[in-house]
């Protein structure tokens, strides 16, 4: 797990920089966190609004006067409205960016530790095939076993 970790922060560390290798276990490493890192965040959002519908449907369907129930999740809707507009969104988008530039150089940096340059990407321009040349080249070439013309090989 701290390997794992690890792994993970020096990708990020890395985030500017095109030069050098990048191994198939930093690459996976980088992609799966951060695939599953928002999924379970989804979910949890999720789960919070549905227990707010419930409780406001709950509220709705006693009657006239909704309880104090309701009137609680009317403030928690409320405030998670103001939260996500005001903070959430903007922080999303800041993040949005930054994972963007980070992976593409450890796309780049991938591409390399198979001997690859970056203008492989170029591959992506040719419809539907293109983009199964690039991510097969991504996700399943070896790295080369010695320096190339890239470096040398960082043992993850």
């Amino acid at each position: 797990m701290r390997k794992l970790l690890s792994g993970y922060i020096s990708t990020w560390k890395k985030s500017f920089t095109l030069r050098g290798r990048a191994s198939r276990a930093e690459y996976w490493t980088f992609i799966l966190i951060n695939l599953i890192v928002p999924s379970i965040f989804f979910l949890l959002i999720l789960l919070v609004m549905i227990v707010i519908i419930y409780i406001l449907t709950l509220g709705i369907s006693a009657g006239a006067d909704m309880g104090v129930g309701a009137g609680v999740a009317m403030a928690i809707t409320g405030s998670i409205y103001i939260l996500d507009e005001y903070i959430i969104t903007p922080l999303s988008g800041l993040f949005s960016i930054l994972i963007t530039i980070t992976s593409l150089t450890l796309t780049i940096r991938r591409l390399h530790d198979s001997n690859k340059s970056a203008w492989f990407l170029l591959y992506f321009l040719i419809p539907v095939v293109g983009v199964f040349i690039v991510l097969i080249a991504l996700w399943f070439l070896p790295s080369t076993p010695k320096e190339n013309r890239f470096g040398v090989l960082h043992n993850q």
